[in-house]
């Protein structure tokens, strides 16, 4: 029993010491570990590569030729020929009985005659509901521009953030560039509105 002991003692303490071998070399591989991430970051920076912006930018503004190209969408399934962007509707037929295309915003609305038809306001004039009529009525500060419904900006000024300075009026969304040429150099405005560097 005192020499099983023992040996089940000594390759205890073997596996032991081998382990403690072991560990300068692991710890080693996780100081290169580490500085292989900063190091691959150095070179990305120095070969002027970027990294995506912090905004995704405009998702909605992918632009289309034919109402197939916005088959994708739940919603925005229509092809608008005069902007060429996906909308939910073009015209009152697109929208179910007893709503109406909003022309501003391009989007069906319930056909109200007074405000007690509707949830929030009725715009008489058009003889539909809204979300709003003034910006008055625009609480959330992320979205203080109304357009029928409360939207990011209605022009650049509205645009406070140094990350997305210009609106596209067609999404009343702020974006980073609206051409190329909003961009750094050798940098090109993509589709959603971001720019992108090589």
């Amino acid at each position: 029993m005192r020499k099983r002991k023992s040996l089940l003692l000594s390759l205890s303490s073997a596996d032991w010491w081998g382990t403690i071998q072991k560990l300068p070399r692991l710890l080693a591989f996780v100081w290169l570990s580490a500085c292989s991430k900063d190091l691959k970051l150095d070179l990305v920076e120095q070969a002027g590569m970027s990294t995506p912006a912090p905004n995704s930018g405009c998702e909605s503004c992918a632009t289309c030729a034919l109402d197939s190209d916005c088959a994708r969408n739940s919603t925005e399934i229509y092809c608008n020929p005069g902007i060429h962007l996906c909308v939910a509707c073009n015209s009152d037929r697109d929208c179910r009985a007893g709503s109406v295309c909003d022309p501003v915003i391009l989007k069906c609305a319930k056909a109200c005659t007074t405000n007690a038809d509707c949830s929030k306001d009725c715009y008489v004039a058009g003889g539909y509901c809204v979300d709003c009529l003034a910006d008055a009525e625009c609480s959330d500060p992320a979205y203080p521009r109304c357009t029928h419904e409360c939207v990011e900006c209605a022009a650049h000024s509205d645009c406070l953030s140094p990350d997305s300075p210009f609106c596209y009026a067609q999404r009343q969304k702020c974006v980073q560039c609206l051409t190329t040429s909003d961009c750094p150099p050798l940098g090109t405005c993509t589709p959603n509105h971001v720019c992108r560097t090589p």
